[in-house]
This record gives C-alpha cells, sequence and structure tokens, in this order.
C-alpha cells in the first residue's frame, strides 16, 4: 500500500516518535475561553499543544477556570483539562495541579489577577513558567515571554525580569493548516475571508460589513462567524 500510495506517509510524518529512555516532558496550558473574552487564547494554545505533543513528544494538560465551549474545544482535541474548584484561590489551585502532575513547564496566556509572587513560587520549585503577550507586572517573573506587542514591550518597566523575551510575527502561535505557501489567485475575483474571532464581543463584524458596503471594487467575501458569536 505504501509502494503505491507513498503520500501517505506524510500523513504523520511530523509525529516525534519518542525512544524507549527518552523522558516525557510535560506542559500545563493554563487559559480560558468564552462569549466575554473569546476563544482566542484557546485556539492558540491548542495550536502550540499541538506542536508539543506531536513534534517533541511532551505531554500536555490543560488548566481551565470558565467557558464550557473552550474547554470542550481543548477535550476535542484530545488533551486532559483541570477544572478550577468553585472556591479555590487560582496560584493555589495551579500550585496543586503541579505537585499532583510534576510539570517541566507552566504556559500562561491569560487575563487573570494570578500574582507575580505565584509565578516566583512556581519558579523556584523548578517549573519553567512562559507569558504569552503579558501586559502585567507578573511577566518579570516568567522565565520566557512571547509577544507581538513590540511598541509596548519597549515601554514597560521590566527591573529584575531575569528570562528572556522573543518579540515578533514570527512568534505568532498558528495551527498547522495555516503553514504552507500562499496560493496564487491568478485573474479570478478577489476573495475576502472575514474573522473576528470566535465571539466578537465588540461586535467588530458589522463595522467591516458595513465599511465593505461602501467599495465599488468586485470582490467575494466570506463572513466566518465563530461557534461562541452571540
Amino acid at each position: 500500500l505504501l509502494r503505491d500510495q507513498p503520500e501517505l506517509l506524510k500523513i504523520n510524518c511530523h509525529i516525534h516518535q519518542k525512544a524507549a529512555r527518552e523522558k516525557t516532558r510535560r506542559i500545563l496550558v493554563r487559559c480560558d475561553g468564552n462569549e466575554a473574552i473569546g476563544l482566542g487564547h484557546v485556539v492558540r494554545s491548542i495550536a502550540l499543544a499541538d506542536e508539543l505533543r506531536e513534534s517533541y513528544g511532551f505531554g500536555v494538560t490543560f488548566a481551565m477556570v470558565s467557558g464550557r465551549v473552550g474547554r470542550e474545544m481543548v477535550e476535542q482535541s484530545g488533551f486532559p483539562v483541570e477544572n478550577k474548584p468553585q472556591h479555590a484561590e487560582e496560584a493555589e489551585w495551579i500550585q496543586d495541579i503541579i505537585a499532583r502532575r510534576p510539570t517541566d513547564a507552566l504556559v500562561l496566556d491569560i487575563r487573570t489577577e494570578l500574582s507575580p509572587e505565584a509565578l516566583k513560587g512556581y519558579r523556584q520549585k523548578g517549573t519553567l513558567v512562559v507569558a504569552i503577550d503579558d501586559t502585567s507586572e507578573r511577566r518579570r517573573e516568567a522565565d520566557l515571554v512571547f509577544s507581538l506587542l513590540i511598541p509596548q514591550l519597549e515601554q514597560m518597566d521590566w527591573t529584575g525580569f531575569s528570562g528572556k523575551i522573543f518579540a515578533g510575527s514570527q512568534y505568532v502561535l498558528l495551527r498547522r493548516n495555516f503553514v504552507g505557501p500562499v496560493p496564487d489567485p491568478g485573474n479570478s475575483i478577489p476573495k475576502i475571508l472575514i474573522s473576528m474571532g470566535a465571539s466578537d464581543p465588540a461586535g467588530l463584524i458589522f463595522k467591516v460589513v458595513d465599511a465593505l458596503e461602501a467599495l465599488r471594487e468586485v470582490f467575494q467575501a466570506v463572513i466566518v462567524v465563530g461557534r461562541a458569536f452571540n
């Protein structure tokens, strides 16, 4: 079969096959996604988790506070989810997960009130802390900071920061199906794909549609309505 259809080998060619003695690295991803904040944090966290699992053989667990739709997306992608008990403090809850599931790295894509002191505690116990697009004071306690907010980063106070910053569009977290050459449209009618995220709480999609109606050019517009769009 593979001799007749060698293209089948490409399906899983990116999957990392761990050696028998290779240690499994364990990653805890902390994110949320709901109608109020959208699902962007969840979508890009899943993209990162897929890459860590498939290309590096890492074990990835998600820790989530809110958002039924976001939680379902993570579970459908095959990742276990730790749900925060109703009255638990976020910092202690994360520490409890790390204690139960020995964690090599904690990835934070959140906008919560988790304190810098909490991150410092995780690091002192041997967990690498990674912050994504974090503008809060806790970013200074992270080991690695990834961000697209280049002008804002330059204006922030980084006193006491001892980690590394990775800034720029090359660090955008995209799903694998977005990677590849852009097709040449040729002489066909231009197509515009419009998406304002999974929930679009600010209703930006309507502003875009109004703007497109003012254009006189000939084009085809396709609007993607997210699964949490209200």
